[in-house]
């Protein structure tokens, strides 16, 4: 096992490969697929260069999970969960847990408030990975350009930090 920050204003080489290709083949765990959006892998891909956010690819020996976040808010204190995949095969398996515990221990958590992950109401398994970490449903929501329906969870950042604490002891 492999944990690799590939942060997209670093993307390089294979790492700029590998992350597209893991896309590529959880494309249809997204509603839409990240194909069919108008800016297609790409463009989702671009959207972390935009807010620079951070992206880690979890490999056995390639990439069979990712965890992508940024900061937002007015004083970027919520830090937006946007891409959390796992190939079906290594799910059950606590590789989602473990690339969060992984990605929190570089997040700046001084002036962080909140956590926040966005899905749709057909999306069972993150709905049932955040509601596992302890997140509530704070928002449901019509997004227009996508013709869908958006879930907004949230946690307390203190709380979500100890939540990891408690999965991950000696690890944090």
């Amino acid at each position: 096992m492999k944990i690799s920050n590939v942060t997209p204003k670093r993307l390089e080489g294979i790492e700029n490969e590998e992350i597209y290709k893991f896309l590529e083949i959880v494309d249809s765990d997204f509603y839409p697929p990240l194909s069919k959006r108008p800016q297609g892998i790409k463009g989702f891909v671009n959207e972390f260069l935009l807010h620079q956010g951070e992206i880690y690819l979890y490999k056995n020996p390639e990439a069979v999970a990712a965890i992508g976040y940024w900061y937002r808010g007015e004083n970027m204190d919520d830090c937006y969960c946007h891409l959390l995949a796992v190939l079906k095969e290594h799910r059950k398996s606590n590789i989602g847990y473990t690339l969060l515990n992984e990605a929190f221990k570089t997040v700046d958590t001084k002036k962080l408030k909140i956590v926040s992950v966005r899905t749709w109401p057909e999306n069972e398994a993150t709905i049932g990975f955040v509601n596992g970490l302890g997140f509530k449903l704070v928002k449901k929501y019509y997004e227009a350009d996508m013709d869908r329906i958006s879930l907004l969870y949230e946690k307390n950042v203190h709380d979500f930090i100890q939540r990891l604490k408690s999965l991950f002891p000696e690890g944090r």
